[in-house]
């Protein structure tokens, strides 16, 4: 019997090992296959400055009791340190934690002495109009019951960043009844100290404010001739080189309840708004009512008295200032212009009882703080301002609706900056400060407004243009609706840095639809508003 033999030939060998190693390189097995190693994130680096306010955050979110009082003390310490650093960003936030700081000492000793200091910080750095100047403003709003400041007390000039040698170009002045407003043109960063000065009767001195701008002089000796004013709150202003080093803006006054002074850049200048006795205050919260009493017929046949009589349309940019840039060159001047145009003209028509005031009517440049002078000085029931969206991300697309308060998301932010020519970083860091405040007394009007033209604006676009994106109602610290005396909002209407968007954007006809549901908007917020006052 022969013998069964076990095992491979040579070729039967081969192919095996053939398979064995396509099958190992099938699956990945291979030992010298290079590996990719996923790309690390770019580290982030602190400035020292980033360090200790990070450190500080988080230290002050924690719990605390008395026994801290002298770990918060260190705190302010450091943070002074960086009061006359050379980046002035640094040394405005640097007083800024110090306020907060104080603040936080006196919740903790409960000795006044603290909180008198951090409203004294706030009420210096509530001058600038950026994110932290904005954040202070609210923050003398909160602490003013709390605390006697001197009003006459001069502010410290080694609390303010050092500027160089400035000139003034000159005063601007816009008013009505019960509100002033005057523009000091500079042609630098001005550093000031204001206050303000009971009448003296026995020396014939009216009740005034003094505007002392440090490190600075005229430009034109006609300039120190008195400036008549003679309206209803301002009597005259007056300049004069003070000191070598100060230049004195004395405002004389015939009346007023309160003023506020900010200083802006792009370009320099300092603001100074004066609100009379009589000054326009928005509805107390809770007053505004959304029972839909009022009826379209009723409004149209004058059967009630309205609740909104002006309203003021605000088209954003102008002349020099194009906004966003987008498709094929269009401007979102010129877009935002004609918009507003048209939604004057529909409102006329359906509502002719309401008077229409344009914040401009052809291309020219209005500032930021001068479009709500305007709706102010008119005595306006709404403020809206029309702006045209852009985002770096091409493909961003739709419609959002804005109204004031400190911004809460990414996108928010992002609009913002661009819209207040600021930097999103300062944005950020404030809306953590701020996240529990509230912004002003309108906000419920606000908001409401903002809802009605958001979702009115939405549903006229959609009923041609069905993949128009719904990017809903949003909060945003705008310059253009800081200071409005009344429901104020801004209407992105579409994305310029869109293509599609763009050309419809471009077509007289898309625009007229725009306006028609911002006007819808507005409608029903006059069709459902009815305020406490109309019922007594």
């Amino acid at each position: 019997m022969q013998k069964r033999k076990y095992g491979m030939n040579s070729s039967k060998l081969k192919i095996s090992v053939f398979f064995i190693i396509a099958f190992m390189l099938f699956v990945g097995a291979n030992p010298h296959k290079k590996v990719k190693k996923p790309k690390r994130a770019k580290k982030v680096v602190l400035t020292p400055f980033q360090k200790l306010k990070k450190e500080y955050l988080v230290y002050k979110n924690s719990s605390h009791t008395n026994k801290d009082v002298e770990v918060f003390k260190g705190y302010i310490l450091k943070f002074e340190k960086f009061n006359n650093s050379n980046k002035e960003e640094e040394a405005l936030q640097s007083k800024y934690y110090v306020a907060d700081i104080n603040e936080k000492l006196f919740e903790l000793t409960q000795d006044k002495s603290y909180l008198n200091k951090a409203f004294e910080i706030y009420l210096r750095l509530s001058k600038y109009l950026d994110s932290y100047g904005l954040a202070s403003q609210k923050k003398v709003e909160l602490l003013k019951n709390k605390v006697n400041p001197q009003e006459e007390q001069l502010v410290s000039q080694n609390d303010i960043p050092k500027a160089n040698k400035i000139s003034l170009l000159g005063i601007n002045h816009s008013a009505n009844t019960s509100f002033s407003q005057v523009v000091i043109e500079l042609d630098g960063e001005g550093v000031f100290e204001d206050r303000y000065l009971k009448a003296e009767a026995e020396n014939s001195k009216p009740e005034r404010i003094v505007i002392d701008l440090k490190n600075a002089t005229y430009s034109n000796v006609k300039q120190l001739e008195p400036l008549i004013i003679q309206d209803d709150i301002i009597d005259r202003v007056r300049v004069g080189q003070f000191s070598p080093e100060i230049l004195r803006i004395v405002l004389d006054l015939k009346q007023f309840s309160r003023y506020e002074a900010v200083f802006a850049k792009e370009p320099y200048r300092i603001i100074v708004n004066i609100y009379g006795k009589n000054a326009v205050s928005p509805a107390p919260k809770g007053a505004l009512k959304t029972d839909g009493e009022l009826t379209k017929k009723d409004v149209v046949s004058n059967n009630v008295k309205l609740p909104v009589k002006l309203i003021v349309i605000d088209m954003g940019h102008g002349a020099h200032d194009p906004g966003a840039i987008g498709y094929k060159g269009l401007k979102e001047k010129d877009v935002t212009l004609d918009i507003g145009l048209k939604l004057g003209e529909i409102i006329k028509k359906n509502f002719p009882q309401i008077e229409v005031v344009h914040t401009r009517k052809d291309d020219t440049f209005l500032k930021l703080e001068e479009r709500a002078a305007v709706a102010n000085s008119k005595k306006a029931d709404l403020f809206i301002s029309i702006h045209a969206n852009a985002s770096k991300n091409k493909d961003a697309h739709g419609i959002e609706t804005y109204f004031l308060n400190f911004a809460k998301e990414e996108r928010a932010k992002e609009v913002v900056a661009r819209e207040n020519a600021s930097s999103i970083e300062g944005v950020d860091e404030v809306q953590e400060i701020l996240k529990d405040l509230i912004v002003s007394s309108k906000y419920n009007e606000s908001s409401m407004l903002a809802a009605m033209i958001q979702k009115n604006l939405v549903n006229r676009i959609r009923l041609e243009y069905k993949d128009v994106a719904d990017l809903g109602v949003k909060q945003g610290p705008f310059y253009v609706l800081l200071g409005a005396a009344m429901p104020s909002v801004l209407v992105e209407t579409a994305f310029i840095s869109n293509p599609n968007e763009a050309m419809r954007l471009a077509d007289d006809n898309y625009r007229y639809k725009v306006a028609e549901g911002i006007f819808e908007g507005v409608k029903e917020y006059i069709l459902k508003a009815n305020y406490a006052s109309l019922s007594k």
